[in-house]
């Protein structure tokens, strides 16, 4: 019985110029981005502001879907208290992360897929700590598309790199996730508008 493993690939734009991150889509032949940011809005690098990402993505070839208020790690009803991954995880149980992990999961038939979010480090953000696990249950497999245009995949071994830019280093397979502190460097604001 041959079954078809389905997977889903990661990708940060972190302070990328939008022409690489597009190179990249492209060499890992990416037909859909959803983004997973909470605050899909950025003064440092403003061509991946929600309204201009968009457009530019649309305009390239690329789908486009704003899944931020069902997946994003600033999820505004979980966000109180949650000062470590352990309690962050508790966003799981809302009923629009399981509509947003819905909408990812069919999507995966039809087209290649990468989520995206802001972090350059897939291994210091919720793309692979809560999403990679979860799509990981249902069978699927995350990719993550690294700055350096390689893909790792999630879950060959826990990883953590000292600088983005240095060579990977094995995390102790003894060395519990959810001892780590989740750093967001955002303050939290309940009333930070919604993205349809």
């Amino acid at each position: 019985m041959n079954r078809q493993i389905k997977e889903v690939f990661s990708i940060g734009h972190s302070n990328m110029s939008y022409r690489s991150f597009a190179a990249l889509l492209r060499k890992w032949s990416i037909e859909q981005v959803i983004d997973v940011r909470t605050i899909p809005f950025s003064r440092h690098v403003p061509h991946f502001n929600y309204e201009v990402i968009r457009g530019k993505l649309r305009q390239s070839g690329f789908g486009y879907e704003y899944l931020g208020n069902q997946l994003g790690s600033h999820n505004s009803k979980m966000r109180k208290g949650c000062d470590s991954l352990s309690d962050y995880r508790r966003q799981i149980v809302c009923d629009a992360f399981d509509d947003g992990m819905k909408q990812v999961m069919d999507q995966l038939d039809e087209k290649r897929v990468a989520i995206m979010c802001v972090e350059r480090d897939p291994y210091q953000c919720h793309r692979h700590s809560i999403l990679a696990s979860e799509l990981a249950k249902a069978g699927v497999v995350t990719q993550h598309i690294l700055t350096s245009g390689q893909v790792r995949s999630a879950f060959d071994a826990p990883l953590e790199r000292n600088d983005p830019d240095e060579r990977w280093v094995q995390r102790s397979l003894f060395e519990s996730l959810d001892a780590e502190p989740l750093s967001t460097g955002r303050s939290s604001n309940d009333s930070l508008p919604r993205v349809a």
